[in-house]
C-alpha cells in the first residue's frame, strides 16, 4: 500500500495498529512524517497502537493471549 492511498482505506478508522520490525524503523519514520499520515483522524486523536511485529508473529495460544493483552490494554487506555 502506498502512502497516497492511506486516506482512502483508513480515513474512517477509529484506531490504527502500526506494526514494525527493527529493520523497518526508517520506513516507519517516513510514514509518520507524512502529511497524509498526520491528517488521518485516528492519528490526530492519538489512537495509534505501535507494536513490534515479531511479538505478533506467532499464532500459538500463549502468543495470542499476550497479543490480546497488549491490544486490550491499548484500547482501554483510550477510553
Amino acid at each position: 500500500m502506498t502512502l497516497e492511498v492511506l486516506p482512502e482505506y483508513l480515513a474512517e478508522a477509529d484506531y490504527l495498529l502500526l506494526g514494525v520490525r527493527e529493520l523497518g524503523e526508517e520506513n516507519k519514520k517516513d510514514i509518520q512524517n507524512s502529511p497524509l499520515w498526520k491528517n488521518l483522524p485516528a492519528v490526530q486523536a492519538g489512537c495509534v497502537m505501535e507494536y513490534d511485529l515479531d511479538s505478533f508473529y506467532f499464532q500459538d495460544p500463549i502468543a495470542l493471549e499476550q497479543q490480546l493483552d497488549e491490544t486490550a490494554a491499548f484500547l482501554l487506555s483510550k477510553q
